[in-house]
């Protein structure tokens, strides 16, 4: 017998063998064919809990698309707070100021981390009178947590447009500044 590529080469016979004789393993009678099942789809809270911190794990890595996706179908605060963190990493300061809105408005107490990300959403999105409301209705629960003086210092009151600054103004901006060193030196301090 002639080989592919070696003109007048042969392949030596190979000495004969029996086929082994196809035995299907031990199968429990309760066996129904296909994939095997998958434990969590046993128990809804393990697979929301499983699909939770998947879609934490995307968003902390930036990949907002796939958080969203892994998110698909869920609902309640945690998918919620997952939403607007990856909003807010990606840059998308309305959607993730909106986001962090509907936290807010929740039955719950808001955290400290969703109030200060709203505020510093909708900082980032220019809008003033959602920080300024964000100051205003949130400011004291932010007292004694890391996030102390951050509102004070992202709802400042524009200047006036061509005035000269007032003794107020200054005040108020020196202030804000005192308040936002404040919060830089606590994220410095274990």
């Amino acid at each position: 017998m002639a080989v592919a590529g070696g003109a007048g080469r042969h392949r030596p016979a190979l000495p004969h063998r029996p086929r082994p004789v196809h035995r299907p393993p031990a199968v429990p009678s309760h066996h129904v064919p296909g994939p095997a099942p998958d434990a969590a789809a046993a128990d809804p809270q393990t697979a929301k809990r499983r699909a939770l911190l998947r879609a934490e794990a995307f968003a902390t890595e930036g990949d907002a698309m796939r958080a969203f996706d892994a998110l698909r179908g869920l609902t309640g605060p945690e998918a919620a707070r997952i939403r607007a963190d990856s909003l807010f990493r990606a840059g998308e300061w309305p959607a993730a100021r909106a986001a962090y809105a509907e936290l807010l408005g929740g039955q719950d107490a808001p955290l400290p981390d969703d109030i200060a990300f709203h505020a510093l959403a909708a900082f980032r999105a220019g809008d003033d009178a959602a920080v300024t409301a964000a100051a205003e209705r949130h400011g004291k629960a932010l007292a004694g947590t890391r996030w102390a003086g951050l509102l004070d210092a992202l709802a400042v009151p524009p200047d006036p447009a061509g005035k000269p600054l007032s003794s107020a103004t200054v005040g108020g901006q020196l202030a804000a500044a005192d308040a936002l060193a404040g919060v830089l030196r606590r994220w410095k301090a274990p």
